[in-house]
């Protein structure tokens, strides 16, 4: 090779920014039998770019449990309660579904009404008028992103972000259906009737990807993973979706994936027919399948399962059983869960444990990451059973009224300082638990069947059935079947009344006795609308508030379709005398009644205070009417008070502190303190208290309650020699460490980037550190042979003669898997016919060429642009029938040029 001194060395900068890659972040320590080895950092290569990554479900150890018609916060190192919601959110056997959101306040979706509240888990009250959706029963679900929760109503077929006070805003409509969702970041991706997978981030559709009708949705490693028909497993999050691998899993119902509720590293589901479990590793693509040993002659009813560390739960409503998987041992072993028969049951994973809890028993599981199991008690109450007690041979038949008992005064709620056994609400519904809690999934229904028929086939199926003629409909001819209430395909609980819309002459169904929710949406069934007129007569007792006692027309009356039925019903009802009791007793009552509370300190006149913080008088006052919803103020009594430690024992959530703070009739607040990584404790968990134990305090004071926070502060980690060292300072402030293998002129495992800056951030939030992920080398240009051929070394250029040219910093040619890597390769002439001089050679990215040997890898250069980095041609000279050739930044007198790529100078 011929140097032209023309072509020498001005260098000219070309620069754009460095692509950017995006990898699985590092998981916890553990791997599969079949794998080998433990994956602590995985490649961008590996993967794709452009992934997000989840926020990690943190937790204070605690959770949010079912329970009768309510729900009960549960210890989940004591196993017992320490707070409930007072007021009734469910009655008879209706199910609730609970979500921690967020902003921290807990959804509560009853499935049997559509209405979904909201708790402040300060004063376990609801917050805020409930979203109330009697039509879409079943259909509707509480998703919690990073910053926001989401409404998802499958009846509607829309995404809504839920504001500050509980109420949707406005609807994203997915016009092809939903038949899926999960939340991942601060984003939902739903699953569309015509198999395409769309992300939902705020109140905007962002974008939508194609997978094919079947399509389900999963949650692994912290990233949206959607299942085809035909079981391959694509992530999402991507630029383009990127194969995982294959699941093995059958289309359609035949297989359930795992549930975000408790997901982790693996794409997990269950194979219903087959009875076994399929876990699938998105890192490296293996695969493990376990049978689970059934008994003979069973009929499991498998459901979505959880994750946590090593280990798959499945649960089977059948049993009702849970499937304790070993991933690592290839075991599966059944675990009871506390219930009084089968059923179907909540299953979540949080503080490190997996709840499975059914909502009418008094207990439930509770399995810790070794796989041993104890039972929480939820403690007692009129609507939940103690299933360690021996059952009555026969049951009573729940559809058969009976009688309640008398209200008695409440208990007041114990603090979370000295726990006790929950007391139970004065006017508590008193609806005992089903005898069975047996799933269904609601048929569909052909074509031309008769609603006859579709009755007969639901009570076959254990289901009751409610018809309602519901007008014409096009197409269809008399008594067939419009459609179903819930609608086909929803899983409920048996005993539940579908209600089968047919055509025919519209009839105004019978709605006395129903609360008159459940009364509209009969109504609305029917094809008519619903009018509401509260009653000016108060009820006379809390049962039957809010419950229809006449209606306009009448039952089984003739009427047209889009008509008004109007229902009345008391809306209102006497207030009790609450004076005397202490502020966390009189508000269990108030928001049993429907109604919020508020308590005020103030000073009552003599001899009317027995205690600091007992109620002495009323707004409204005891016998006064008070309509639901409305406010109750109480006034309690004033004075001094010696603080208690509320502190210890730890550890305590600041907010069930305040709940043992406002049980005592005193103000609290709570203010966020130091970050809890390296404490040992949770964030959330209270550490500090003012005023101080001991202090005297006046009753009107604020107690100040400082937990831990969910934040930790980080440096810029640019320049770090290792990237084990940066990841490992990144997860000890309990942040994800995103590590992406890049290629920079630094040396090989040193960090050269970091996408977010230097500051404070909230646990789980991922830090993305680029690491330069090959050896860089210097490439110089000399004559070996001092006859103008010239060849690349990366030798140190004392070693070759004089002159020597520096061309600049790139990657040897040995170097695999280099992003947009330009392989150069070397071509040495190897006939006298060989244009150029006797023994000319050239560098080319060609991959062959006449009369010439041929040595491929011998550099790798980066792709043009590539930030910070220079273009590097062949060039080529004809003087008559010789041509000689150059290596060089620049093309100046050159008669042809080759872009070899891009080097660092």
């Amino acid at each position: 090779m011929s140097t032209d001194r023309s072509a020498g060395s001005p260098e000219s900068a070309i620069g754009q920014g460095l692509r950017k890659l995006r990898s699985w972040p590092r998981g916890r320590a553990g791997h599969l039998a079949l794998m080998g080895v433990l994956v602590l950092c995985v490649l961008a290569a590996s993967i794709g770019v452009g992934y997000s990554v989840a926020r990690p479900e943190l937790s204070d150890g605690s959770e949010y449990l079912a329970k009768g018609h309510g729900v009960a916060h549960v210890n989940g190192e004591t196993g017992r309660t320490d707070a409930e919601v007072a007021r009734a959110l469910a009655t008879g056997s209706q199910q609730l579904e609970s979500v921690r959101m967020p902003d921290g306040r807990v959804a509560v979706v009853n499935n049997d009404t559509g209405e979904v509240s909201f708790i402040d888990p300060a004063t376990m009250a609801p917050t805020g008028e409930p979203v109330s959706r009697p039509a879409s029963k079943a259909q509707i679900e509480t998703l919690p992103g990073q910053t926001r929760g989401y409404l998802v109503d499958r009846e509607r077929d829309t995404v809504e972000v839920i504001d500050s006070t509980g109420q949707p805003g406005k609807p994203v409509a997915v016009t092809e259906g939903i038949e899926g969702a999960v939340p991942v970041g601060d984003s939902i991706w739903v699953v569309t009737g015509k198999g395409e997978v769309a992300q939902i981030t705020g109140g905007v559709r962002t974008r939508s990807v194609p997978l094919g009708v079947g399509a389900r949705i999963t949650v692994a490693d912290g990233h949206p993973v959607a299942v085809t028909a035909d079981g391959l497993a694509y992530a999402l999050d991507g630029e383009q979706p990127r194969a995982l691998g294959d699941t093995g899993l059958p289309k359609g119902t035949g297989a359930v994936l795992g549930s975000w509720r408790g997901s982790g590293r693996y794409v997990v589901g269950v194979d219903r027919a087959k009875a076994r479990v399929v876990a699938l590793d998105p890192r490296t693509g293996t695969r493990v399948d376990i049978g689970l040993p059934l008994p003979s002659n069973t009929h499991p009813q498998f459901d979505a399962p959880v994750l946590l560390d090593e280990r798959v739960y499945v649960p089977d409503y059948a049993g009702p059983t849970l499937w304790q998987v070993d991933l690592v041992a290839h075991t599966a072993k059944p675990l009871p869960v506390p219930a009084r028969g089968p059923g179907r049951f909540e299953l979540k994973v949080s503080g490190g444990r997996v709840w499975a809890n059914s909502q009418y028993a008094q207990r439930a599981l509770i399995v810790d990451g070794a796989g041993a199991t104890r039972t929480a008690d939820k403690g007692t109450g009129v609507d939940v059973l103690d299933t360690e007690k021996k059952l009555d041979p026969k049951p009573p038949d729940q559809s058969t009224p009976t009688e309640s008992p008398k209200p008695t005064k409440p208990a007041a709620r114990p603090s979370s300082a000295s726990p006790t056994k929950p007391a139970t609400v004065a006017g508590a519904p008193t609806a005992q638990p089903p005898p069975e809690q047996t799933t269904v999934v609601v048929p569909s229904f052909a074509r031309g069947t008769k609603y006859t028929d579709a009755c007969a086939q639901l009570s076959r199926l254990g289901l009751r059935c409610e018809s309602v003629a519901a007008g014409d409909a096009p197409g269809l001819g008399a008594d067939e079947v419009i459609g179903s209430t819930p609608a086909a395909g929803t899983r409920i609980p048996a005993k539940t009344v579908v209600l089968v819309r047919y055509v025919g002459p519209v009839e105004v169904p019978d709605l006395v006795g129903l609360d008159a929710e459940s009364a509209c949406t009969r109504v609305t069934a029917a094809g008519m609308d619903c009018a509401k007129q509260p009653d000016s007569t108060p009820a006379t007792t809390q049962e039957s508030l809010l419950k229809v006692t006449s209606q306009q027309p009448g039952a089984r009356q003739k009427a047209d379709k889009g008509s008004t039925v109007t229902v009345r019903f008391p809306d209102s009802i006497a207030l009790p005398a609450l004076t005397g009791r202490s502020q966390g007793e009189a508000c269990q009552v108030v928001q049993a009644l429907h109604m919020t509370c508020t308590a005020q300190p103030g000073t009552p006149p003599a001899g009317q205070c027995p205690a600091a913080g007992a109620v002495f008088d009323q707004t409204p006052a005891a016998g006064a009417v008070g309509r639901a919803s409305s406010a109750v103020v109480l006034r309690v009594c004033g004075g001094q008070v010696t603080v208690p430690d509320w502190i210890d024992p730890k550890p305590q959530q600041a907010t069930d502190v305040c709940v043992a703070v406002r049980t005592q009739g005193l103000q609290c607040q709570v203010k966020e303190g130091t970050s809890a990584a390296g404490t040992g404790f949770q964030p959330g968990v209270a550490y500090d208290q003012a005023p101080k134990p001991g202090t005297q305090m006046a009753i009107t004071a604020v107690v100040t309650i400082t937990h831990y926070s969910d934040k930790s502060t980080i440096p810029d980690f640019t320049g770090t020699p290792d990237i084990d060292t940066a990841c490992a300072r990144i997860q000890d402030a309990n942040l994800t460490c995103v590590a992406l293998r890049g290629p920079a002129p630094v040396a090989e495992r040193q960090v050269f980037a970091q996408d977010q800056p230097a500051g404070t951030y909230k646990f789980g939030t991922p830090i993305t550190v680029h690491y330069s992920g090959w050896k860089p080398v210097v490439y110089s240009l000399y004559s070996a042979d001092g006859k103008k051929t010239w060849q690349l070394t990366t030798d140190d250029p004392a070693t070759k003669p004089a002159p020597v040219y520096r061309v600049g910093i790139a990657f040897p040619g040995w170097a695999t898997d280099v992003p947009g890597a330009q392989r150069i390769n070397r071509f040495t002439c190897n006939k006298a016919s060989c244009t150029g001089v006797p023994g000319n050679l050239f560098y080319s990215r060609i991959g062959a060429w006449d009369n010439y040997n041929f040595s491929n890898d011998e550099a790798v250069f980066m792709p043009c642009p590539t930030s910070g980095t220079k273009p590097i041609y062949r060039l080529w000279k004809d003087a008559g029938a010789v041509r000689s050739y150059s290596v060089s930044s620049e093309v100046g007198g050159a008669t042809g040029s080759e872009q070899l790529g891009c080097v660092w100078p």
